[in-house]
């Protein structure tokens, strides 16, 4: 049963992704970002390593990026708005650089372990 759940849910998010113009994830690319200001066909990037600005040295934090597809709903109602980065370095040490399904870009988000 949670099989046949889990594969509705990614039939659903890739049909949503491909009536909103987002490529479908794929090997080389799981989470695809707007690119704000760009034209449509060239609306989107493969944002899985960040958006490759320049600012604070690079690092690399320790832990891994939480998996979030869909946005949960009120997640960012509350609180300091997110900060936008393009790596780990320019985050918290417990901290990564991670796409974000509810902004459609990358932001400091709690690691996982």
């Amino acid at each position: 049963m949670l099989r046949i759940v889990t594969v509705a849910v990614v039939v659903l998010v890739v049909v949503m992704d491909a009536e909103a113009g987002r490529p479908s994830p794929s090997p080389s690319c799981r989470s695809w970002c707007k690119r704000p200001g760009h034209p449509e066909k060239n609306a989107f990037y493969c944002c899985d390593f960040g958006i490759g600005t320049v600012g604070k040295p690079f690092a690399t934090h320790p832990g891994k990026c939480p998996h979030r597809p869909i946005c949960p709903e009120g997640l960012y109602t509350r609180g300091p708005a997110p900060t936008v980065c393009a790596h780990d370095g320019q985050c918290s040490k417990h901290e990564k650089c991670c796409a974000d399904a509810c902004l459609e870009h990358h932001t400091c988000l709690l690691a996982d372990p």
